[in-house]
């Protein structure tokens, strides 16, 4: 029997929309730009250095100890609390920095609240090996977006998997998209 690993990771790809529907661009961050925000949380914004301008920015995620706890316990039926476990979702933006206990100020209003994703299963390298949810927000105010996570609950709950990100700035009837994708699949 051959040996084989596996592995968890997840993408998060963003899109802006303005009132008519037409694409905006938004900055895809670097390593770079990683390491000065986390440590002097600097939101730096020079081409070729911290990143790049485009209309759809895609970059990997942090996956949360909880996250692939609840992987593992949904691959069992397992139970938290005499109760199974619920899946996960929702999709909720803020304006702070999230972590691994969750988003650092989510937005609760102005078309910006949590809400239940469209939910599926994709292919990236093998036959629905990922897990993917999408969500776009209308918006009725104006916030500068940095954070967004994967939840199992409408309010509280587990967090999956979150990103931060280069602010993204919204005003009322943008339209800003999330698609967040856990993807296992066999590592090299």
């Amino acid at each position: 029997m051959e040996d084989k690993k596996v592995a968890v990771h997840g993408i998060v790809t963003r899109r802006l929309y303005d009132k008519d529907g037409n694409p905006i661009k938004m900055f895809q961050e670097n390593k770079v730009w990683d390491f000065l925000n986390g440590l002097f949380k600097l939101d730096i914004k020079i081409p070729f250095i911290t990143g790049k301008w485009t209309l759809e920015p895609i970059v990997h995620n942090d996956i949360t100890n909880t996250g692939l706890s609840r992987i593992a316990g949904l691959i069992i039926g397992e139970q938290v609390a005499e109760a199974d476990i619920e899946p996960f979702t929702y999709l909720a933006i803020g304006t702070g920095t999230a972590t691994a206990s969750g988003l650092g100020a989510e937005i609760a209003t102005g078309g910006g609240a949590r809400a239940a994703g469209e939910i599926s299963t994709v292919t990236t390298t093998t036959t629905d090996d990922t897990a993917q949810i999408v969500e776009e927000w209308t918006f009725t105010a104006s916030f500068a977006i940095t954070e967004e996570g994967w939840f199992n609950a409408a309010s509280s709950g587990d967090l999956l998997a979150f990103r931060n990100f280069s602010a993204v700035n919204v005003e009322s009837g943008n339209k800003f998209e999330v698609t967040h994708q856990i993807v296992v699949a066999e590592s090299a």
